[in-house]
C-alpha cells in the first residue's frame, strides 16, 4: 500500500516519493481547486504552485514533476539517456544551448575542423510531406475556353501559410553539403550551425539532439516571474486559464 505523505503541524503535505506523490493526489487536487488563482499558474512552474497550496517536493520529486511536464516519457528517457552519454564523453555537463560553451567545445575539446557554414542553411523535414499532391487537387482549375468565352471552373481554394523552419524539424538524417574550411573557428555556435557538424562526430550529433529536446520543451518559469505574474502582471496562459478542476476528483 502507499505511503501517505506528511502533514506537519502547519497543515503543510511533505512528499518525499513517488508513491507519496501518487497516493496523495486528491488530496492536492483539492487543495488546487480550493485556490483557483493557484491552479491557473501550474503550467508556469508546478513546484512553486504546489508549494502555494501548502505542498511541499523534495528536489527528486520536484525534478520528475518538471521534467514529466517538459516532455512526454519517451522522450524524457531520450533526454536522461544522452545527457548522460555526453557526461561520460565530456566529463561535464552539457550545455548545447549556450552558444560560447557550444564552440569551444566542438572546436577546442572535440578538435572538430571548423567549416565555413555562413551561406548555407540546414535541411528542414518538410511538415507537409506526402500531403501536397493532396493539397494541390483541391486547388481551383483554371478558366476554360471555348471559343473567345471563358467559362470559370469553381473550386476550393487553400491557402498554405509559408513554413517557417523550427529546430525541432531540422532533418538529422539528411546529408551535409560539401562545405569550405574556415579560417578560424567561431567564436559563438548556434544549434543551426551545429546541424552542419552532426557527421563530424557522434558527440557533435548527441549535442544537437539534446540541444533540440532543450529547446522544444515547455519553459518554466522562475521565482522572480512566477510571484511577478501571481501578483497581476500580464501572461499568456493567466490570460486564457481562469479556472482548473481534476477529472478524478
Amino acid at each position: 500500500m502507499a505511503r501517505a505523505g506528511k502533514n506537519d503541524s502547519n497543515g503543510r503535505l511533505n512528499i518525499a516519493t513517488h508513491r507519496e506523490l501518487l497516493a496523495n493526489r486528491k488530496q492536492i487536487a483539492a487543495r488546487l481547486e480550493a485556490s483557483q488563482d493557484v491552479a491557473a499558474l501550474l503550467m508556469l512552474n508546478p513546484v512553486l504552485a504546489l508549494r502555494e497550496v501548502g505542498v511541499d517536493l523534495t528536489p527528486e520529486i520536484a525534478d520528475h514533476v518538471l521534467r514529466s511536464l517538459r516532455h512526454p516519457p519517451k522522450v524524457d528517457v531520450w533526454r536522461t539517456q544522452l545527457e548522460e552519454s555526453l557526461q561520460k564523453e565530456l566529463g561535464e555537463r552539457a550545455r548545447p544551448n549556450d552558444p560560447d560553451w557550444l564552440a569551444t567545445t566542438l572546436f577546442t575539446k572535440l578538435a572538430v575542423a571548423p567549416m565555413n557554414v555562413a551561406d548555407h542553411k540546414p535541411v528542414y523535414i518538410d511538415p507537409l510531406a506526402g500531403d501536397r499532391e493532396w493539397l494541390a487537387s483541391l486547388r481551383p482549375k483554371v478558366p476554360v475556353f471555348t471559343g473567345t468565352t471563358a467559362v470559370p471552373v469553381h473550386g476550393t481554394t487553400v491557402s498554405v501559410a509559408p513554413d517557417k523552419p523550427t529546430l525541432r524539424r531540422l532533418d538529422l538524417a539528411a546529408p551535409v553539403p560539401p562545405l569550405e574550411p574556415a579560417s578560424a573557428p567561431p567564436a559563438t555556435l548556434s544549434l543551426e550551425d551545429l546541424w552542419f557538424y552532426k557527421d563530424a562526430s557522434p558527440v557533435a550529433l548527441e549535442l544537437l539532439e539534446l540541444g533540440i529536446i532543450e529547446k522544444s520543451s515547455l519553459s518554466i518559469h522562475s521565482g522572480d516571474s512566477f510571484r511577478k505574474i501571481k501578483a497581476g502582471e500580464p501572461n499568456a496562459f493567466t490570460d486564457w486559464i481562469d479556472s482548473v478542476r481534476f477529472a478524478d476528483r
